[in-house]
């Protein structure tokens, strides 16, 4: 190997080593924040914030009522509820009314006929929630989930502070006894370090969209989910859309706030959600966030590339060590989540057992993650609902 070639390599790792190390500290910086913030979070919501949680449904008739029995059971009970039955062909808009009957004076049902022209069906569903919220916080969430008993009232507990505009919360998946479901109760809570770690420095750049909360005025001012245009991910361009117009973004790793959410059940769904995720990010809106996001995924779908050729250059090996290491100190960080997902499922796996899964799940993540990268660089359209995600006219 050459000396360029060298100093490349070396350059490489380097910038690569320093953008995690970077994450990590706002990894910390946002968990040391969630410790100072507990001592007030008891006050909220406080009665002037009206606070409206949305969840926008397609054919989710078989898991929407465990969310809805979740939703009943919060701590905080002055809260609306607005539901969106997105073109359902399924009960799911029964399971909404039989809610409605339950909670009348605060619940709100939405239905949605129509294909959605100039943006995905998503945003098109999420417009008509916000449309018929009354609250100035806006909550959402998803019909795979399940959510803690104080979600509503530690999540809104961030806009205490009014320079707050939008907030995230963490997520565990539910891990059953399959290989699948146990790497994907590692995969979604690593993936949110990222997030949590660049929202900490002040930066966000992603976020999962059914652990979300905006401030109604801010959203108004961006001009809707509408006015993101056509994005394979929602969430994390309305994030961008909101710390571009100058507003703070925070996020949380509190367990408090943390949801529970289904695992995909097939490798292929699994593989369509992460190219519909990689695609977003590959072409965000948000400078920052669209090229360290390149930058990361292209050195990793270089490090894979690199172990051939590392029989002739040893010196190769360097670059799936730092892909290894640094993707498994946010691994390491995401452990209570993994932890979380199996005990969800019925299972109390032992310290030890869970480093290595922790490990085992790290490895298997950069090759996957690499084939992903690939595929949504390639131009693979990923499919939502099982219908092709793109532009309708």
């Amino acid at each position: 190997m050459s000396l360029a070639a060298a100093l490349s390599l070396y350059s490489g790792c380097g910038i690569i080593v320093a953008i995690h190390a970077a994450v990590l500290v706002g990894v910390v910086r946002t968990r040391l924040r969630d410790r100072r913030r507990r001592a007030t979070a008891e006050q909220w919501p406080h009665r002037d914030e009206a606070v409206s949680v949305i969840v926008a449904a397609m054919n989710e008739e078989a898991l929407l009522p465990r969310l809805l029995d979740s939703l009943a059971a919060q701590t905080a009970s002055d809260f609306q509820v607005v539901l969106i039955d997105d073109r359902s062909t399924d009960g799911t808009s029964q399971a909404m009314d039989r809610f409605r009957e339950q909670w009348p004076s605060r619940t709100v049902v939405v239905s949605n006929t129509k294909d959605p022209v100039g943006y995905n069906g998503k945003q098109q569903a999420l417009d008509l929630g916000v449309q018929a919220a009354s609250g100035s916080l806006l909550l959402f969430t998803d019909a795979d989930c399940q959510l803690p008993p104080a979600w509503v009232q530690q999540l809104a507990s961030h806009f205490g502070d009014s320079d707050v505009a939008a907030a995230f919360g963490p997520l565990a998946v539910r891990a059953g006894a399959r290989l699948l479901e146990r790497f994907q109760a590692l995969d979604q809570p690593l993936m949110h370090q990222y997030n949590l770690g660049t929202a900490g420095l002040g930066l966000p750049t992603g976020c999962f969209g059914n652990n979300l909360a905006i401030r109604a005025g801010v959203l108004a001012e961006i001009g809707g989910f509408r006015a993101l245009g056509f994005t394979p991910t929602e969430d994390a361009a309305l994030l961008a859309a909101v710390h571009r117009g100058g507003h703070q973004v925070r996020a949380t790793a509190d367990e408090a706030t943390m949801i529970v959410t289904d695992p995909q059940p097939t490798w292929l769904g699994f593989l369509q959600q992460h190219i519909r995720w990689n695609s977003g990010a590959l072409s965000a809106g948000d400078a920052v966030g669209r090229w360290s996001y390149r930058l990361i995924v292209s050195f990793l779908v270089a490090s894979v590339a690199a172990l051939p050729f590392a029989v002739r250059w040893p010196a190769l090996l360097l670059m799936p060590a730092t892909s290894l290491v640094t993707i498994g100190a946010l691994g390491g960080m995401a452990a209570g989540a993994l932890r979380r997902g199996m005990t969800a499922s019925g299972d109390r796996p032992q310290a030890a057992a869970l480093l290595l899964r922790v490990f085992g799940y790290t490895l298997l993540f950069i090759f996957f993650y690499a084939l992903v990268t690939v595929l949504a660089a390639v131009g693979v359209r990923p499919r939502w609902k099982g219908t092709l995600l793109q532009r309708r006219r």
